[in-house]
């Protein structure tokens, strides 16, 4: 069975090592950013696209996106090159940080 890979907290892991906190924003109240995107021969499909309504996203709710976007689209690049997959999907998720008192 091919291997799925997460991007967490600056490494690469495979599933049953990508954990985040329960006291996660994302987790408790929904608050976070996403965007998705696709491969067509192995290519993102409009990743600088995808990553600008990821930051335009992150603006209007007040979320500070951790990484450049340069740095976003290097780290989808590796991604695909990792990935044993003819087309992958990259789920980017951007969350509201953790919060011990769910505030």
């Amino acid at each position: 069975m091919k291997e799925v890979l997460h991007y967490v907290d600056n490494q690469w892991v495979a599933t049953e090592d990508a954990k985040i906190s329960l006291f996660d924003l994302s987790v408790i109240r929904g608050f976070g950013i996403f965007d998705f995107l696709r491969t067509y021969h192995k290519k993102p499909f409009k990743l600088s696209e995808h990553v600008d309504r990821l930051f335009r996203s992150a603006k209007q709710l007040g979320i500070t996106v951790p990484k450049t976007k340069s740095q976003i689209e290097q780290i989808i690049l590796e991604g695909i090159q990792k990935s044993e997959f003819r087309e992958c999907i990259a789920r980017i998720v951007v969350s509201g940080g953790v919060s011990p008192d769910g505030i």
